[in-house]
């Protein structure tokens, strides 16, 4: 079940064109990179991932909308529900000088099935484009895009994590300025007394790095072997890492979509770049499934 589920989402999932190398030529007179140096600068990007404004940007984005509405007051913004949404819209300023522009929907929900696979879930979202600007401009907020958090439990059992952002949004007090498409989901299933984690990972971010710009997970999953699943050390799908000239480097792993093991269970995949074989590349050695309770 949990496979049928995390391929499904895979395959609903954002597609990288913020990154599509057709909208950004690269640089064919720079130099290919080679696996060593991928490999290293890989394993920092990744070994900061778990916790930063990057991973977590779709609850920062979220949590920013609700702190920036403290600046509000009676009559700006003006509020207005649609389909049970609540949004606002206009350009306006308030009697502490906040200034208001745009429009952006917000909506939560609780024990509700809104992910349509018959289980319960509370969520959070917002939708539109606006900015908000203390009355100093001394803290900022800009919103383009969407973006979601929602937490509950399955129709099986699973306890269900997903969050997803798609869009360009900067908040100056969390040091936070990115466009991506981005979608994660994790399952937690209870077995003999254990939780046993899944982690999914699709679409395309930029990241914080000298060389290397963006990451791209095309159906990247991580299974427990409790489940058994072959080889915890390598996911399924494709990783995809953008070089600052531009050009994408892609990463496949041993595990086909059957759960064959069809290499060594070594943590280490195949890098290509424009199909041309570079040579091997190791994932560096992070537990990726080792949380309790909720992943973020």
């Amino acid at each position: 079940m949990l496979f049928v589920i995390l391929s499904c989402t895979a395959e609903e999932a954002f597609e990288p064109s913020a990154y599509d190398p057709s909208e950004f030529l690269p640089d064919e007179a720079a130099p290919v990179l080679e696996p060593v140096q991928v490999e290293a600068a890989l394993a920092q990007v990744l070994g900061e991932w778990r916790g930063s404004t990057i991973q977590l940007a779709p609850q920062v984005a979220i949590e920013k909308y609700e702190e920036a509405m403290s600046y509000a007051d009676a009559s700006c913004p003006q509020n207005y529900q649609y389909e049970g949404n609540d949004y606002w819209n206009g350009s306006c300023q308030t009697e502490q000088d906040a200034y208001f522009d745009g429009y952006l929907f917000y909506n939560t929900e609780e024990q509700s099935d809104v992910l349509g696979d018959g289980g319960i879930y509370d969520s959070k979202s917002i939708n539109g484009a606006a900015h908000i600007n203390t009355s100093d401009d001394a803290v900022s907020y800009q919103w383009g895009g969407f973006a979601n958090v929602i937490s509950g439990t399955n129709i099986d059992g699973a306890q269900i994590d997903f969050m997803s952002a798609a869009g360009s949004f900067y908040f100056s007090e969390a040091e936070l300025s990115l466009s991506m498409e981005l979608q994660q989901y994790v399952a937690s299933y209870f077995i003999n007394g254990a939780q046993v984690n899944a982690y999914s990972l699709n679409g395309t971010t930029p990241i914080h790095h000298d060389f290397l710009s963006a990451l791209s997970f095309e159906g990247v999953i991580f299974y427990s072997a409790l489940f058994g699943y072959p080889c915890e050390q390598e996911p399924q799908g494709v990783l995809s890492i953008r070089d600052e000239h531009g050009r994408w480097y892609d990463v496949t792993f041993d595990v086909s979509e059957e759960w064959e093991l069809q290499g060594e269970c070594d943590g280490c995949g195949t890098l290509f770049q424009n199909e041309e074989y570079l040579g091997l590349l190791c994932l560096p050695e992070l537990d990726w499934l080792s949380w309790e309770g909720r992943p973020w």
